[in-house]
């Protein structure tokens, strides 16, 4: 509408009269400035020498590393979870509390044949995990405000 037209013309003439009116006021002055982009141009030229060097010099490592030996590893972990959990539960409890050395030869011998342990979980082990996590939440929140 005409009337729309004529506030938008008004607000625009306005804001150049005030240009105008403050130009002399817009001198050069002499000073040195830090551009906020030195800081991202620098560390993208530190990450480009790392990835020259570094990671293509080292590629086939660490592309072995991160997608054959983890996987491996972590199909061991993967095989029976929480088989794998109790074992390594009576394993620490014979060796720090016990201090029985023939039942933790038992549950170490029992690490190689991971996948015939057969658990049935309970309630209470899913909410001693529960617990554990909460726990560990709440000691982090307490760290990070305090």
């Amino acid at each position: 509408t005409a009337s729309h037209v004529l506030m938008q013309l008004q607000i625009l003439m306005f804001s150049a009269a005030a240009f105008f009116f403050m130009l002399p006021l817009l001198k050069r002055t002499e000073t040195i400035t830090l551009d906020t982009d030195w800081f991202y141009r620098k560390g993208a030229d530190v990450f480009v020498r790392f990835v020259d060097g570094v990671v293509i010099k080292y590629g086939n490592v660490i592309k072995r590393i991160l997608f054959v030996d983890i996987i491996e590893k972590g199909k061991f972990v993967l095989k029976n979870p929480a088989g794998l959990t109790k074992v390594v539960y009576n394993m620490v409890y014979y060796k720090v509390f016990e201090d029985d050395k023939i039942k933790y030869s038992e549950y170490k011998e029992k690490l190689d044949k991971i996948e015939e342990i057969k658990i049935v979980p309970h309630i209470g082990d899913a909410l001693l995990w529960v617990m554990i996590f909460l726990f560990f939440y709440l000691v982090i929140y307490y760290i990070s405000v305090g």
